[in-house]
């Protein structure tokens, strides 16, 4: 089972993607500088690094390019977005509400702290 770790700050995309059967990483990266100039995506793949410079003026096209490495024929971890089974991302780091302090599930009442403290709207 592959899981993929995100975690979005102001102008940056880290990632993991775990092979959760024996607990390795499979590719590793992430993108500095979403929506500065001279954004770029460095990765690491088998103990490889890799850096590709792309503009990302979002974090939409961040993702995208997160997406399109881990899926790249030449350096890629992935052949298929179907072999990840389950996704994680960071965020809010901690708050005031006792909701906050662990891993959440946004659903329900804890979903509804989290998306009030990190100012989101689904």
């Amino acid at each position: 089972m592959k899981i993929l770790v995100i975690n979005c700050g102001s102008s940056s995309i880290k990632y993991k993607l775990y092979e959760m059967d024996d607990r390795s990483v499979l590719a590793a990266g992430g993108i500095e500088k979403v929506g500065l100039e001279g954004s770029f995506l460095k990765t690491k793949i088998n103990g490889e690094t890799k850096i590709i410079e792309h503009p990302c003026p979002t974090h939409t096209e961040g993702i995208k390019l997160m997406f399109d490495t881990l899926l790249s024929p030449e350096y890629g971890a992935i052949k298929s977005l179907d072999e990840i089974s389950a996704a994680g991302h960071r965020i809010v780091a901690g708050g005031a509400a006792p909701l906050l302090r662990a891993p959440q599930r946004l659903r329900g009442r804890e979903g509804n702290a989290a998306r009030t403290a990190a100012g989101v709207r689904v």
